[in-house]
């Protein structure tokens, strides 16, 4: 568990583009510490999705596959709450 979680936060915080760096660095803070299980394979699996896809669903540009909706939907908030502050 300890690999697989490090794995993640190392893929949270280095990804392609500055902009995805910041967003998944500052969701990842807050979601290493408050997230079930299911969860945490649905996060692996988003941020294996290519940089540029990921800021269209975080932008709102393009719809979000169902499987990734309420995920999205929670960086969306949690980025938008964070730059407010």
């Amino acid at each position: 568990m300890h690999y697989r979680l490090a794995k993640i936060s190392y893929r949270s915080r280095y990804r392609s583009t500055k902009e995805m760096d910041i967003i998944f660095r500052q969701f990842w803070e807050i979601f290493k510490k408050d997230h079930a299980e299911e969860e945490l394979g649905v996060f692996e699996e988003l941020i294996e999705e290519d940089d540029i896809i990921l800021y269209k669903w975080i932008s709102g540009s393009v719809d979000v596959p169902e499987k990734y909706r309420i995920l999205v939907s929670r960086i969306t908030t949690e980025t938008k709450h964070r730059r407010s502050v």
